[in-house]
């Protein structure tokens, strides 16, 4: 294949956005101050990566805006995934101010470019674009052509299509081999393009073209080269099936506006923002609950309502957390797409695998029992808070049930934990299964079935009763002040003595209503977890899973706080609050860290 052996980038996010309407699927990342990934028709299908510019005088100056830029980023309106960066070259002779959105009405990214020279010398100006569709970056085929008159950048793979059209026309463009023949080489060794292909097929490809800062946009091509004053650059996007539909989506969107879109684009956020329930003032408040929101809104598939579409694709326990989140905001209507969503794909025997594709076909033949006992729990907040007809309830029941019977007919041993593990009993499973059959038995009441009820509370009841006998560790009588009579770990196998560390999973029990806060054996097992995997960095205290782990993971502080919540201890949880906050400054927050650094490219 030609090119460059392809690859896959991992990149720190600082930013990603879509528009809230079906007819736009396009999602977009920022990263180090560029686009760093543009994914169609979901966050599942990325197509491109590294949408950039680079800055030359057409003799020795060369900058990359990604590696020699100063970054500023900051959102047009609190809440709304619309972005200006400002990139200030390092040696300060030019700056970069940037708009990024999608189109409302189309699957269109539409960047406005602001380039403003800073001491009056004429420079060059050629944008990059690096495509990666199918999650890769082998196999594509890509040439410059013509659009109604206009210049235009084209790349397919895999039946899907990306056009690129300009406000201003293209002095040259160049398409090659990554590499071999790509314009960054080229502009690296030589300030400009000296060639101009105009076809690159079946490889790791590469598109450049040199912006026409000499003519004013829409007009006919001119000498290329900058007479020092500031330009306005409009680049639109567009995905499609064919070079015909994308094309024409791209030229539809700088018809309309780049000003036009925004508005469009940002007045529907803001009224989606503005149905949320406002987070009580004072020190609980939160910094990033409006981004946290967002995020959770961009990554839901515009195709299938409900589906929240990571890279890998669809993952029940995501969605049960951002369930959680929907409802604490007073979000029912998004709280109610996810769990129909669930619903509906759900398997025959009663379970959800672990990993699904957004149409709700297995993505992954592993099953995570927790999961299942989450999706039961969402049904009973619903019915408690009287979120469901009684004729939806009436649907869902069944439903219900044949996961009830998939959680006791499989006993408490999880294919695979929260940590997607494989283990023998689990604590954190065992915590969310009991409370799950205690709810399927309150709803079996309700539906006047008193023998499902008995025998899903007996089943719970017999799992708490053991849960002791299979997890907690006795290791002394627990005089003094230094001393404990044991802790919870992670894991165990009936018929086996107890055994292994201690695991923050304790706070499941808490969290599920299994144990008070203030039980000893809560408190001792976390004063072991704070002894092995508590690390305090400048930004806060983080938690290991285990001893030796590489990285931190937030999730743990967050329940942290919350456990700090439950026990009354409001001053820890606002400073928990806080560390965790620190670890996101852009309203990101990584799954994994490494102690003490944030904006970590470790998963979302």
């Amino acid at each position: 294949m030609p090119g460059k052996p392809p690859y896959r980038v991992n990149v720190p996010l600082s930013g990603l956005g879509s528009a809230l309407t079906p007819s736009s699927k396009v999602l977009f990342t920022l990263s180090r101050g560029i686009v760093s990934e543009v994914s169609y028709p979901d966050a599942g299908h990325p197509c491109l990566h590294n949408l950039e510019w680079i800055v030359t005088d057409g003799a020795a100056f060369f900058s990359e805006e990604k590696r020699h830029t100063l970054q500023d980023q900051s959102t047009l309106e609190e809440g709304v995934p619309a972005y200006r960066l400002t990139n200030t070259c390092l040696e300060n002779r030019y700056r970069l101010t940037k708009e990024v959105v999608t189109d409302p009405l189309r699957d269109v990214l539409l960047q406005k470019s602001r380039f403003a020279p800073l001491n009056g010398s004429p420079y060059r100006l050629f944008l990059l674009l690096s495509p990666f569709i199918g999650g890769d970056s082998a196999l594509h085929s890509a040439r410059v052509s013509v659009f109604k008159g206009m210049p235009l950048l084209l790349v397919q793979k895999s039946g899907v299509t990306i056009a690129l059209l300009c406000s201003h026309p293209f002095a040259t463009a160049s398409v090659g081999y990554a590499g071999i023949s790509d314009g960054w080489l080229d502009l690296a060794a030589h300030r400009r393009l000296s060639r101009a292909y105009k076809r690159a097929d079946a490889g790791h490809v590469a598109l450049t073209a040199e912006i026409d800062l000499a003519v004013a946009p829409g007009s006919g091509p001119g000498q290329p080269g900058s007479p020092g004053l500031e330009s306005e650059i409009v680049i639109a996007l567009g995905f499609g099936a064919t070079e015909r539909e994308a094309a024409s989506k791209a030229w539809a969107s700088l018809l309309d506006g780049f000003d036009a879109a925004r508005e469009r684009y940002m007045a529907a956020w803001r009224a989606w923002q503005h149905t949320l329930s406002p987070v009580a003032p004072g020190m609980f408040g939160g910094a990033h609950v409006k981004t946290s929101a967002m995020v959770l809104r961009s990554v839901e598939s515009k195709s299938y309502p409900g589906a929240l579409v990571s890279r890998e694709g669809v993952r029940p326990r995501d969605l049960a957390a951002a369930f959680d989140a929907y409802q604490a905001l007073g979000a029912r209507d998004d709280a109610q797409r996810l769990l129909s969503w669930l619903m509906a794909a759900q398997e025959e025997n009663g379970f959800w695998p672990r990993l699904l594709h957004p149409d709700g076909t297995p993505a992954a033949a592993q099953v995570a029992r927790d999961q299942v006992a989450q999706v039961i729990l969402m049904v009973d907040t619903c019915r408690r808070t009287f979120q469901l007809s009684p004729a939806r309830m009436q649907r869902y029941w069944p439903l219900v049930w044949t996961a009830a019977t998939y959680l006791v007919a499989g006993g408490p041993e999880p294919a695979a934990d929260r940590w997607d593990e494989a283990n023998a009993f689990s604590l954190h499973t065992l915590c969310v299964t009991v409370a799950a059959l205690l709810a399927a038995a309150d709803m079996a009441d309700e539906r006047g079935q008193p023998g499902v009820a008995t025998y899903c509370r007996k089943t719970a009841d017999y799992y708490q009763d053991h849960i002791d006998d299979w997890m907690y560790v006795r290791v002394g009588p627990g005089r003094g002040q230094e001393r404990i009579a044991g802790y919870y770990t992670a894991s165990g196998t009936p018929g086996s003595k107890p055994s292994g560390p201690a695991t923050p999973d304790v706070l499941s029990l808490v969290r599920y209503g299994l144990r008070k806060p203030d039980d000893p054996r809560v408190t001792d097992t976390l004063r072991v977890v704070d002894a092995d995997l508590r690390l305090d960095s400048p930004l806060g205290p983080c938690w290991q899973r285990r001893s030796g782990d590489d990285n931190a993971t937030l999730l743990l502080t967050a329940e942290r706080a919350l456990y700090e919540l439950s026990a009354g201890n409001k001053t820890h949880a606002a400073a928990l609050l806080k560390s965790l906050e620190a670890y996101a400054p852009f309203g990101l927050f990584p799954e994994r860290t490494e102690c003490g650094h944030p904006w970590s490219p470790q998963g979302g």
